[in-house]
């Protein structure tokens, strides 16, 4: 009996490979290597969905010269194809997908010039010392979807998260926020804020991909809060691998919102990162 037709898409760190490190000192688990092998051996397109902006994916050694049909990246603003050089471009279609798609009735569309001067007086602002409260991302963390704000406070988020909430509305968007280090001091922490295209998330690498394989099954796999919603737990086509080494309340909310026979939860020892994502492919390949 033939197998049905699916469609893999994979968050990065943590799922398949180790989280980046600054020496490079990391080992993927023996499934990575599985994973490719059936991937190829079967012709299952695969997709990589992440937050990282695509400089920050090609410049992975782990990441190099996989098997990709596309890679959602830069929190689902953009998407690249493989060339047949070997190089990787932007998918017009996904582009022209997302413009028809970026405007919410009765809202502006979502333009980055025009979000970037609605918040300049609130990003040109000093502390009481007279230093910059934001400094600036590097040009690759913006795109057309996304505006890319660097607070060096912490503790000034829910502030600042309000007063841009406030000098954009009327403005179709969204605000994600994540803790890190400042681009300009590595040993500083600080908070990112990225304003986004309404429909920018790693759901749209998914809602992309069932638009160009209607047919086929859609199994996701991942490990934290931020692959939630990136599956649809009441879309009959939908399945969801969880990675062993996945966050608990990741683990919980797809425990408690999927089907037992759409989701794969990885054995905490025996289902680490890749191992958990080619056993998770077999287990609904082969149903």
């Amino acid at each position: 009996m033939p197998k049905k037709p699916v469609v893999l898409i994979t968050d990065f760190d943590r799922t398949l490979i180790p989280s980046w490190s600054k020496d490079c000192s990391r080992t993927p688990t023996a499934g990575y290597h599985d994973l490719i092998k059936y991937v190829e051996t079967h012709k299952i397109p695969w997709y990589g969905s992440t937050g990282r902006t695509f400089k920050m994916v090609k410049e992975d050694p782990l990441l190099s010269g996989l098997p990709f049909h596309g890679i959602g990246c830069t929190v689902g603003t953009e998407l690249w194809r493989p060339q047949s050089d070997g190089t990787y471009q932007q998918c017009p279609t996904f582009v022209s997908w997302m413009e028809e798609h970026q405007t919410d009735p009765g809202f502006i569309p979502f333009d980055p010039d025009h979000i970037q001067d609605r918040v300049a007086a609130i990003v040109g602002e000093l502390d009481t010392a007279g230093k910059p409260i934001f400094v600036p991302q590097p040009e690759y963390f913006h795109n057309r979807f996304k505006v890319s704000l660097s607070l060096v406070d912490p503790r000034l988020l829910d502030e600042y998260l309000n007063r841009f909430h406030a000098a954009l509305v009327g403005i179709s968007h969204q605000i994600i926020f994540y803790h890190g280090v400042s681009p300009v001091d590595t040993q500083r922490p600080n908070v990112t804020f990225d304003i986004l295209h309404p429909r920018a998330s790693k759901s749209s690498t998914t809602a992309f991909c069932e638009r160009e394989h209607p047919d086929s099954l859609i199994i996701f796999a991942g490990d934290s809060g931020n692959d939630v919603g990136a599956v649809d737990p009441h879309n009959p086509k939908h399945r969801i691998i969880v990675v062993g080494n996945a966050h608990d309340d990741f683990r919980q909310w797809v425990s408690d919102t999927f089907p037992p026979d759409r989701c794969f939860i990885g054995h905490t020892e025996q289902h680490q990162e890749a191992d958990a994502v080619i056993a998770g492919l077999r287990h609904f390949h082969s149903r």
